[in-house]
């Protein structure tokens, strides 16, 4: 038996009102641009927000309530950050440079969490955070911006709607990759220690190291969470490299002149 799609399931030639949302809107520039900006920037974005907890955990050796304090000069710039932009947006009225702008310091901010160990201070965890903070949150609302800037009032809503879209599969993707690549090398560290059982580490999880790793064996086990987790934040620097290349594709736009 044949199943056959739906008719409106993609852009036809032929009836192109039909299709759910057409091609010339998917591919206006700014819609394009800007969409394929926020998947990456949001990919990032979900890859620290899930990982750098784990980090403070599994490396650090913090509880879950000092973990999340640890996260919060990431979280709090990430959260004010947009204000910020904003206003600048307002007062001067070009947007795209801080879209250039937010994808450098995340780049810059990615990769110097890279650089992360277990005897990492507190204070360079803190300003990694707030530079990778400081980049995602000036640039992740501007593509909404943009759109609505650029796009006719009867095309808005689909715009829209495909940058939306982008913005809620970012996390998806980033979350899943990096789970991926940390699973990946988190198994083959613990495997390279014959001391050590990864299926009983791994089953006890990043919260348990202290309670059932042995103590002259507590050190290796984190190391190896730390190299799992620093090899799962790589992607996020090559996320940014895609999301700046972007960026120099969007048209240029200055809402004080609309």
């Amino acid at each position: 038996m044949t199943i056959k799609p739906p008719k409106n399931w993609m852009h036809r030639t032929d009836t192109p009102t039909r299709a759910s949302i057409p091609w010339r809107i998917v591919s206006q520039r700014t819609v394009a641009a800007g969409s394929f900006f926020l998947l990456f920037v949001q990919a990032i974005v979900g890859t620290l927000i899930s990982y750098l907890p784990l980090y403070f955990q599994a490396v650090q050796g913090t509880d879950a309530r000092g973990s999340a304090v640890a996260n919060l000069p990431f979280l709090i710039t990430l959260l004010f950050a947009p204000m910020a932009s904003g206003i600048l947006i307002s007062f001067y009225g070009p947007y795209v440079p801080y879209m250039w702008i937010g994808a450098v310091l995340a780049i810059i901010g990615s990769g110097l969490l890279l650089s992360l160990r277990t005897n990492s201070s507190h204070g360079a965890v803190d300003a990694y955070q707030f530079v990778a903070g400081l980049g995602l949150g000036l640039c992740n609302q501007i593509p909404f911006n943009a759109v609505q800037h650029k796009l006719p009032k009867e095309k808005l809503v689909l715009g829209s709607t495909v940058v939306s879209f982008c913005n809620s599969l970012g996390p998806f993707l980033g979350i899943n990759i990096a789970q991926t690549i940390f699973a990946s090398f988190l198994t083959r560290a613990l495997d390279s220690k014959p001391q050590i059982d990864t299926a009983t580490i791994i089953r006890a999880g990043p919260t348990s190291i202290g309670r059932t790793v042995p103590s002259d064996l507590q050190t290796v086990v984190r190391d190896a969470y730390n190299y799992a987790l620093t090899r799962a934040f790589v992607p996020s620097v090559i996320c940014g490299g895609f999301a700046f290349c972007c960026s120099l594709a969007m048209e240029w736009g200055n809402v004080r002149k609309k």
